[in-house]
């Protein structure tokens, strides 16, 4: 044997002594139990140093030339590890889903397609019996981060789930965070920050003083509740503490529940329900559809205070309310979703579009009866123009008796006879009269001066003439004078009438506005500041 050969044979056994060495006191070091494992896997003894930071055996850094890491505990629990099927040792056994949600923000409430969008934080715990280990066998680590999809996740969907993709949010949030996992198997799992849109029956009977329920449902989609369990215990309620508040919305209240779902010939699915009592923010609204619908209603009754003289600058203003207040019934109608419910803000709107159409046929019937021409019936007289019109405090204006009866003598004496024999038997006058007398009583009575026969003649002519243009004049005054007197009452008729409805429009707008008010809660916030 030579040189050589010796020299190999001596580095083998040095070699040898080592392993052996550190096989030993790798084994003190286990058994003792008082050995202090780093994070990086170095070893040393925490009784002589408790604060040890830098490796005291930088020799002993491996266990079967692996470090005494994270990746070694993981690498050993994942070992073997399914995650295609349930974790438990006994099929019988329930795996309980502890969920917990955190709500960040109300994002929109889409009446029309009744989805309310939110932003959530959703915490799931549970136990995987599949995932233990013993801490002291691992350097007493007791928890270890693992990404989410290397193990088994709960296919938890959103019952109520309205987003237009086809994929599982939860899921798909799941498989894209981290779980903790500890030595008894017990699993807490933190998705990301998560998007969903829930279907939201909207109730719009009080809009816009009006609160919502949503829900918010979690259950399993394959598990029966005989497998996977989804819980809601006390001390899970819904946390508030990231909140961002909502410029439209207000949270009254936001509470979890446990419930369960019975298919025919299937065993029960547990879910959890997230209830979220959310209440409108009516402000904007009361500027922009409440107020300015009081102020055309009122505008409407200011109109009926016109005279019923400018019945037609009336209908003109009635329809231009009438247009406006269509508006915004359109507008409402365009934020609501079609429901067998209307709106109190649509009662409301639909009750003055009533009125108005109501002022504005009262102006038309008025304006009407001021153009009538034919005598005022006696009912009409007394039933409107006295107890009417004593009910709307009018008195109406009497008609002038002295130039009626003034026209009318002056009409029969001019159609007698006695002005005609007059001018015969008077040959010659004089025309003198006293302050008494008519002009053509004085002109046929006070003839005396005339001896000429055809002078006589062309006086007669002369007066004849005088006297038939005296009488179409005096006719036509008394005609004038009727007609005056029927557009007088009739006058009188459509003042007391625009008053009366006047009154009843008033009332009645007043009383609706009162009754269909009363109907929304008494629990209204109302703005405390502008």
């Amino acid at each position: 044997m030579d040189f050589i050969s010796y020299i190999f044979i001596f580095l083998g056994f040095e070699l040898f002594n080592k392993g052996i060495s550190r096989i030993s006191v790798l084994a003190e070091v286990t058994e003792s139990g008082k050995s202090d494992i780093n994070r990086n896997g170095f070893v040393g003894t925490a009784s002589e140093n408790p604060e040890i930071s830098e490796p005291l055996l930088p020799e002993v850094q491996t266990i079967h030339n692996h470090p005494i890491n994270e990746r070694v505990l993981v690498d050993a629990i994942l070992h073997g590890y399914q995650k295609r099927s349930r974790p438990v040792h006994r099929y019988t056994t329930v795996t309980d889903i502890d969920i917990t949600m955190w709500l960040i923000q109300i994002m929109n409430l889409e009446e029309l397609d009744q989805v309310l969008t939110s932003n959530i934080w959703l915490i799931f715990k549970w136990r995987d019996e599949l995932l233990t280990w013993n801490p002291e066998d691992f350097a007493n680590i007791t928890s270890v981060k693992i990404p989410a999809d290397e193990l088994w996740l709960p296919d938890l969907v959103i019952y109520n789930n309205a987003a237009s993709d086809k994929e599982n949010p939860i899921r798909t949030n799941m498989q894209s965070s981290w779980a903790i996992v500890t030595s008894n198997g017990d699993i807490e799992l933190w998705p990301l920050p998560l998007i969903i849109r829930t279907n939201c029956r909207i109730d719009i009977r009080y809009f816009p003083f009006d609160e919502q329920d949503c829900f918010i449902i979690i259950s399993s989609w394959a598990y029966s509740g005989n497998e996977v369990r989804p819980l809601y215990k006390d001390s899970n309620v819904v946390e508030m503490g990231k909140y961002i508040q909502s410029t439209e919305w207000d949270i009254q209240q936001a509470t979890g529940s446990q419930g369960m779902e019975v298919f025919p010939n299937l065993p029960p699915y547990y879910n959890v329900t997230f209830t979220l009592n959310i209440r409108r923010k009516p402000t904007f609204f009361i500027f922009n559809l409440i107020v300015p619908c009081a102020l055309l209603s009122a505008l409407m009754l200011f109109s009926q205070y016109l005279p019923c003289t400018c019945g037609d600058v009336k209908v003109q203003l009635g329809n231009g309310l009438f247009t406006a207040m269509c508006v915004f019934l359109m507008i409402v109608g365009t934020m609501m979703p079609p429901s067998d419910t209307v709106p109190i803000l649509g009662l409301y709107y639909g009750a003055t579009l009533a009125m108005i159409c109501l002022s504005t046929g009262v102006n038309v019937l008025v304006l009407n009866l001021r153009q009538s021409s034919s005598r005022v019936p006696k009912w009409v007289k007394v039933v409107i123009l006295q107890y009417l019109a004593y009910f709307v405090v009018y008195s109406h204006r009497k008609p002038a008796i002295g130039q009626k009866q003034a026209a009318t003598r002056l009409s029969k004496w001019l159609s007698s006879s006695e002005v005609e024999s007059s001018l015969i038997n008077h040959g010659n006058a004089t025309f003198s009269r006293s302050g008494d007398e008519s002009p053509i009583h004085a002109i046929s009575s006070q003839i005396t001066t005339i001896k000429d026969d055809q002078c006589n003649m062309e006086l007669r002519r002369s007066l004849n003439l005088i006297l038939s243009h005296l009488r179409f004049v005096t006719e036509r005054v008394a005609i004038l004078n009727d007609q005056g007197q029927l557009k007088s009452q009739w006058l009188d008729v459509a003042i007391v009438i625009d008053r009366f409805l006047m009154v009843i429009i008033t009332v009645i707008t007043l009383l609706l506005t009162g009754i269909i008010f009363q109907q929304y809660p008494k629990d209204i916030s109302m703005p405390t500041s502008l």
